[in-house]
Order: structure tokens, then sequence, then C-alpha cells
């Protein structure tokens, strides 16, 4: 939507014209084309139907979604209060609320349910251990967790950012997610870390998105090899005529100098 609200801006003092969007959302359990014609799928089911009905009900340029849409992505995503809507063929009103927007931090579990994390403290300590050193000896170190899905990985890296803010309250904190599944998305974590640390928006235009990775990182070198990780493109950037070997080795030696000269803790 934001991106929307700035192609507006643009074809507004261009060509004195403007785009408007509303969509509407939900969840719940749909019928699928098993086949589909053309690559595409017919999908059809109560969901379906109420997403309509929410997209006809936003305002323009705005989201509407479902409750049960809402408790799915409450920990990453803002949303308004809850509104009652009257929608054609349902009796009882349907409550929806307003996306607001993207949360800065995404959060994990349930809301008002927390325990004290037991049984991880050598893991900690080693991990504070190392903190130790980083910040003794002023070069980066990397820690890599492992372990099955829900052992708790997420939570023992929370416990010992969290700690280490508590001691240490001047600490930048920086996180990257790796996709699941996408095309493109080899650096996409360490692109989120960039993006983060230069206040650069998806949004921003590559101009904006240079000028801003310009600001942070003076040096040409390292400017156009952490744009890579990014999908940001630097005109004129040596990498464009390098062979993938010495792209790669040219993101290797430009992170550890990146993470060693802001002195920022990433997570």
């Amino acid at each position: 939507m934001e991106r929307l609200a700035e192609l507006n801006k643009e074809l507004q003092s261009r060509h004195g014209i403007s785009l408007q969007m509303r969509v509407g959302v939900n969840t719940g359990e749909v019928v699928a084309d098993a086949q589909g014609s053309g690559g595409q799928r017919l999908v059809s089911g109560d969901p379906v139907n109420v997403a309509a009905r929410l997209q006809a009900e936003a305002e323009p340029d705005t989201i509407l979604a479902g409750e049960r849409t809402y408790h799915a992505a409450r920990q990453s995503i803002l949303f308004g209060e809850p509104v009652d809507f009257q929608l054609k063929g349902k009796p009882q009103p349907v409550k929806a609320r307003r996306v607001l927007g993207r949360k800065p931090e995404a959060t994990r579990g349930l809301p008002g349910l927390t325990t004290r994390l037991i049984g991880r403290t050598a893991e900690l300590q080693a991990m504070s251990s190392l903190l130790d050193d980083v910040l003794e000896a002023r070069k980066p170190r990397l820690v890599t967790v492992l372990g099955p899905a829900g052992v708790g990985k997420s939570r023992l890296v929370e416990e010992l950012v969290r700690s280490v803010v508590q001691l240490h309250p001047e600490t930048h904190v920086l996180r990257g997610r790796c996709l699941a599944a996408g095309h493109g998305i080899t650096y996409w974590a360490l692109g989120e870390i960039l993006r983060a640390a230069c206040t650069i928006r998806l949004t921003d235009s590559t101009s904006v998105a240079v000028e801003k990775l310009r600001a942070a990182v003076p040096d040409q070198r390292t400017l156009e090899a952490l744009a890579a990780t990014a999908g940001i493109a630097v005109p004129g950037s040596r990498l464009s005529g390098m062979a993938p070997q010495e792209v790669a080795d040219e993101l290797s030696w430009a992170w550890p100098r990146f993470a060693s000269q802001t002195g920022q803790l990433t997570v």
C-alpha cells in the first residue's frame, strides 16, 4: 500500500491522475480445482465470498482483514480495532479490522503466555562468553543455533538479546529472516539486516536506497558488495562484470568489514 501511495503521487504530479485500491483478506477452508486451467485454479468457499465482501466495504487504499486472519497474523502485522460489518448473505455481523502496517519486530507465541526459560544455562553462558570475546577483541563472531523445530531456538536467541540489551543499553539489534521458498532469496536475511541498518524501505527508489547506503558506507567497494545482497542496483558496480565466485568473495569480504565498522549486534 505504501508503494501504491508513491505511485499515485508520481502519477498525480506527471499526468494529473491517481489509482485507488481496496483489498479484502480472509482466512478459512476453501475448495480448489485440482487440475486448473492455464496454470490457475478456481477457489471457492465462504472465506472467498467474505473476502470479496470485505473488499467492497474497504475504504480506498486500505486493507480489511477478517477476524481469523487477524489472529493468524497479529504477531507480525498491526491492526486497528474490530468493526462489525453487515455483509450480504450473512445473518450475523462479521468482524473485520483495518491493516495498519507491519510491526517493527515480529513476536512469537500466544500473547500473555510466557514462562521462564529452563535448561538452557550452558548455551546462554557459551553465547555470552562469545559476546565478551567480541567486545574485547573488537572482531565479529558467528553463532549458529541448530535443533529440531519447536525445541526453543528462537527463545534462546531472544533471551540472549534481552540480557545483552540490559547489560549494554547502547546495543543496536538487527534481524534478518531466511525465507522458506522463493526466487532470489539467497541473501534475503543479509538484505533485511542491511536495510534496517541503513533505514532503507522496500518502497524506496534505487537512487534513494543507494544514497542511504552511501551515507552509512562511504567505501565504494564495500557499498557495492553490500548492495548486491539486498538487490540494490548500484550504477557502474564492479560486481556486474565479475564471475559468480568473485562476487561471493566480495560479499564474504564486505560483510565482516561492515559489521566491524558499525559495531552493531546482528541477530
